[in-house]
């Protein structure tokens, strides 16, 4: 979403979900509630990642 939304450059995909994925270790979901539970709280992490590490103030 980020890429699409010009806050993130094509070759800042990768890194950016690395960054995610390693600040980031939800417990195995046993229910789909679980599922979207994790799923909310990686879109914010992700979110306040983005804000910190990767944004740029004009799309490439």
């Amino acid at each position: 979403a980020a890429f699409l939304a010009g806050q993130i450059g094509f070759t800042q995909i990768a890194s950016s979900v690395e960054a995610v994925m390693g600040a980031f270790a939800p417990a195995a979901p046993a229910c789909l509630d679980d599922v979207l539970a994790i799923d909310a709280e990686a879109r914010m992490r992700s979110s306040e990642i983005l804000d910190k590490s990767f944004a740029r103030t004009s799309p490439v």
